[in-house]
């Protein structure tokens, strides 16, 4: 999908952005109103239109997403500001808003591979050993997104790893100078 570079504390680092084949949201989530599989029927009493594609649809179940969000206390922003039934409203809403948008493409879930970046002897940035990968990440498509934060937080943890092994080498370094000097 995506291969780039990012800073992050004085270091380049490479960030692959590869698919994800997922579940939908609510079915490997926890803390979504109940979906529909996809169904060719007309939408009923307590429904939200979801998404629908060559004459099935999937139905979001507002009724019922209202009942448990009022139950389990679920809120959105403005956190804490007004009734339950308030509270449980934009809670619902905005559910039904993020799971509206992964139906019509507008995010999905991808991996992420993050590699520590360094210059070679000609000065051409090259990947080294140091890198990993995470799954299942939120992709927005945008450079400032849920995924870049990720990304930083992976890159956090290259960098500690790049630290401690400049530092093992410096000390075996340091020791095998000193062995050499002892004889």
């Amino acid at each position: 999908m995506n291969d780039d570079t990012f800073e992050h504390k004085g270091h380049t680092f490479s960030v692959e952005v590869l698919d994800d084949e997922n579940d939908p949201p609510w079915e490997q989530e926890d803390g979504h109103g109940p979906v529909t599989k996809w169904v060719g029927r007309a939408k009923r009493p307590g429904e939200w239109l979801l998404c629908s594609d060559h004459g099935s649809s999937r139905y979001y179940n507002f009724q019922e997403a209202m009942e448990t969000a009022k139950i389990d206390g679920w809120d959105a922003p403005p956190y804490g500001v007004g009734t339950k039934g308030e509270k449980a409203l934009r809670a619902v809403t905005a559910d039904y808003e993020w799971l509206r948008r992964w139906c019509a493409g507008d995010w999905c879930y991808v991996t992420l591979h993050v590699t520590l970046m360094k210059e070679d002897e000609g000065g051409e940035l090259v990947k080294t050993d140091f890198d990993d990968y995470l799954g299942a990440v939120e992709y927005d498509y945008r450079q400032s997104g849920f995924w870049m934060e990720c990304a930083k937080e992976m890159a956090d943890e290259l960098i500690r790893q790049f630290e401690q092994a400049a530092e093992d080498e410096r000390i075996e370094n340091r020791f095998q100078d000193a062995m050499a000097n002892a004889l």
